[in-house]
């Protein structure tokens, strides 16, 4: 998936974000080599998992363009709070690499919260578990402050996977049984799209995911 496209459908999700503001991100990233730079158009570079990661922090922890590339340079090193993601992931990278990387991790998640008052994210699953990254404990004069929290639901994780997995990316495990995979996205995108989100919210309970 090249950049264009990710920013598209994370725009379609989000749709207070400007085209305009995205596309600064996503330069500031590139120019800071976080993720690959080169041509534009059909020959611009294809993101792997990890540059997908580092651009929706870009797009979402820092409040304006410039700071895009310093937020992800300290957003993708938080160390995870208690809990580590499947046991594995120590920072909030390879977590959320992880749910760009594997259709079982995407199909768990039913929202990710960035914290822009400081250094702080959180990976929610449709079970109610939380993985909780942060920095070192926030000074007390930045807890004082209002605290504002960037959320990205289910819905463009999901529609980034489908879209991967038809492109036939290498670096997405898909696994043998991805058909039943895509069609549960796709049945959860069909009762969004005509019920709402707390429809989606209610089938998950009475569908819970199974590997």
């Amino acid at each position: 998936m090249q950049s264009n496209k990710f920013l598209h459908k994370f725009g379609y999700y989000n749709v207070a974000f400007s085209n305009s503001d995205a596309d600064q991100r996503a330069m500031k990233l590139r120019d800071a080599l976080l993720t690959p730079r080169g041509g534009r158009g059909p020959h611009a570079p294809h993101l792997e998992p990890v540059h997908m990661t580092r651009l929706l922090i870009g797009l979402t922890a820092s409040e304006t363009a410039p700071k895009a590339a310093d937020a992800v340079i300290e957003y993708m090193t938080m160390s995870a709070i208690g809990d580590r993601w499947f046991s594995r992931a120590e920072d909030f990278e390879t977590a959320l690499t992880a749910v760009f990387s594997d259709i079982d991790m995407t199909l768990q998640v039913a929202e990710v919260k960035i914290c822009r008052s400081w250094p702080e994210a959180e990976i929610i699953l449709t079970d109610g578990r939380r993985f909780t990254f942060s920095t070192l404990e926030p000074p007390e004069n930045e807890k004082q402050r209002c605290r504002i929290d960037y959320s990205v639901s289910w819905h463009f994780f999901q529609d980034i996977m489908a879209t991967l997995a038809a492109e036939k990316q290498p670096k997405i495990k898909t696994t043998a049984n991805w058909d039943i995979r895509r069609d549960r996205v796709a049945q959860m995108k069909k009762i969004s799209d005509e019920q709402g989100a707390e429809a989606v919210q209610e089938w998950i309970k009475q569908n819970p995911f199974k590997k």
